[in-house]
């Protein structure tokens, strides 16, 4: 399942996520503006996280421990990465799509 919050007030970082398989992995970008932002703002390609999260859903339900330094889990927090990643190309190019069909210019 892939997780997106685009609120940009008060500070708020883009967030966006994946979860699969009892793992659930989130990371934070700066917004590129602080008010209205564009399609360009939610492609992160070569961006770096300001910070990301790792939890154990089975072992941390509460998601209160964060794995994300953690070595022994780099492997997983690369492959969520990954699909989290794929996602969002997959999903921003749906909004262009839908921008170019429907959206009046």
């Amino acid at each position: 399942m892939f997780l997106e919050n685009l609120y940009v007030g008060r500070d708020t970082p883009l967030q966006e996520g994946y979860v699969e398989g009892g793992w659930k992995y989130i990371r934070f970008f700066k917004a590129r503006t602080e008010s209205r932002y564009t399609e360009a703002d939610l492609t992160h390609d070569g961006d770096k996280p300001v910070f990301e999260m790792l939890f154990d859903l089975k072992r941390d339900p509460g998601e209160s421990n964060n794995l994300a330094a953690s070595p022994g889990v780099a492997g997983i927090k690369a492959k969520l990465s990954e699909k989290c990643k794929s996602e969002v190309k997959r999903l921003n190019q749906e909004r262009l799509d839908y921008s170019a069909k429907y959206l009046i210019r």
